[in-house]
């Protein structure tokens, strides 16, 4: 047939094809384009974050119930049906105090009521972080002391007699803060576990106040 190619120059076209597609994918393995990979990694991310948050709210629902059936509620009762805390506020009685009696101040004690709805005081569990500031210095010395205490611990400290109830907590007083001739300041947020959220308070005392 005319104009046909020989089959030794058809092979020889196909062969050459072939290494240039075969090259053009090496060099593409070479220079990646910027946009797809991108994407890939905002895909991946993506895939990440949806797991991870998944596992959340798997683990959010499954420490409710298991809250719940540690509190021997009925089945069909939610931690929504508890008595919510209306309020945590310290009481007027946290102050400095002379622990041993040798006439210093070496401790600070803090009472602390969790109050809910129908106005009672009790024993919600949480965590708590005391803070004493003395607000006549300047921002960056202002805070004399910090305190945290963890749930595990908070439970030991209910302290409970005719006059009060509440949690009672001492900590060491700071070095020169029992002394000082001006008020301080301490400041109280307590993390209410069963309801998720965190309530504040704080007071001024007074150092030299019997």
């Amino acid at each position: 047939m005319k104009g046909a190619w020989p089959v030794r120059t058809v092979r020889f076209v196909l062969t050459a094809l072939l290494i240039s597609v075969l090259a053009g994918c090496n060099e593409a393995q070479k220079h990646p384009d910027p946009v797809a990979e991108r994407l890939a990694s905002l895909e991946q991310q993506n895939a990440e974050q949806a797991a991870e948050i998944e596992g959340l709210k798997s683990a959010n629902a499954s420490l409710r119930k298991n809250l719940e059936v540690l509190s021997g509620l009925p089945d069909k009762t939610s931690l929504e049906d508890l008595s919510r805390l209306e309020s945590v506020g310290l009481t007027r009685y946290t102050g400095f105090y002379d622990k041993d009696e040798d006439g210093v101040k070496e401790a600070l004690i803090v009472y602390v009521q969790p109050i809910d709805q129908q106005g009672d005081v009790v024993k919600a569990p949480g965590a708590v972080d005391i803070s004493l500031w003395d607000l006549s210095r300047e921002p960056d010395g202002a805070r004399l002391g910090q305190w945290h205490v963890g749930a595990k611990d908070l439970q030991k400290l209910w302290f409970s007699t005719l006059m009060r109830t509440n949690y009672r907590l001492l900590f060491e007083a700071p070095a020169g803060a029992a002394t000082a001739d001006k008020p301080l300041t301490i400041r109280m947020t307590f993390t209410d576990y069963l309801a998720g959220r965190t309530l504040t308070d704080q007071m001024a005392i007074n150092p030299v106040a019997p």
